[in-house]
């Protein structure tokens, strides 16, 4: 497997793995991760924790959800969207995206309105709750932000989110491959 459209383009995955074993967290083994050791979306899935954790730390007292934190990011910049938008805007199914709705609603950080023209769907905005929360978590997000960017650095930031991009177009049909 190659990485289309950066730096790596050149590298398989074996490559660019690793092959050695891991040792555990208490220290006392290694492990094989046998075909784990090249297998990407593994990678992703402990990637997105990490992250998930580090900005979960630097939440503190906000303790909201990064799912939801971006929600209220896109609700705050497109007063009144609808939840199918919302939905198909951060990858949520319609079920995932009415619960979280419901839980933000609850919280008063949002509100809902039917739509004038379809009556069946409902259009999303913060309240100024809402809003005095998403900035608190903003100044959060863009610590969290510069921390991965520290991490991943400015040279290969830009073939991270290329192949990123690409595997995300994979769910959309998108991919050339």
């Amino acid at each position: 497997m190659t990485f289309a459209n950066s730096e790596f383009s050149t590298m398989t995955v074996s490559e660019q793995t690793d092959p050695t074993p891991r040792k555990t967290r208490e220290g006392d083994r290694e492990l094989n991760y046998g075909f784990l050791q090249n297998f990407v979306g593994h990678y992703l899935r402990l990637a997105y924790e990490a992250s998930y954790d580090d900005f979960v730390k630097r939440l503190g007292d906000d303790q909201l959800k990064p799912g939801y934190f971006s929600m209220l990011v896109i609700i705050r910049n497109n007063h009144g969207i609808t939840q199918r938008e919302l939905g198909e805007s951060i990858g949520r199914d319609k079920s995932s995206v009415a619960k979280a709705l419901r839980t933000l609603e609850d919280r008063g950080l949002i509100y809902r309105e039917r739509v004038e023209n379809d009556r069946r769907n409902y259009a999303s905005f913060l309240t100024a709750k809402g809003l005095e929360t998403y900035e608190r978590m903003e100044v959060k997000a863009q610590e969290h932000t510069k921390h991965l960017d520290a991490v991943i650095g400015p040279e290969r930031r830009d073939a991270v989110f290329g192949a990123l991009r690409d595997l995300i177009n994979l769910q959309h049909g998108s991919s050339d491959s």
